[in-house]
């Protein structure tokens, strides 16, 4: 039933153009978190961007400000403060 409903999202008039939009690579990843990062008014050192870029191979830039609003929330819940810029 789902293969039904996927063709009838992609069916001829629903969309004008199909865009393929890739995950991001290892250099982008690091450039969304400093970007979440800092506007959080938090700042990491450029090996830390990167070595966190590493880890989240395979996530999105939405996953990846989700990644540090929930690192910020779980900071806060064990009660401990967030180096400040």
């Amino acid at each position: 039933m789902s293969d039904l409903r996927d063709l009838e999202l992609i069916r001829n008039g629903r969309f004008d153009e199909i865009f393929f939009v890739d995950l991001p690579s290892a250099e982008v990843r690091s450039d969304i978190l400093k970007i979440h990062v800092e506007k959080r008014n938090l700042f990491l050192q450029d090996k830390d961007y990167q070595q966190l870029a590493g880890l989240a191979e395979g996530f999105s830039g939405a996953e990846l400000e989700q990644v540090v609003v929930s690192a910020l929330y779980s900071a806060h819940a064990v009660d401990r403060t967030v180096p400040a810029g």
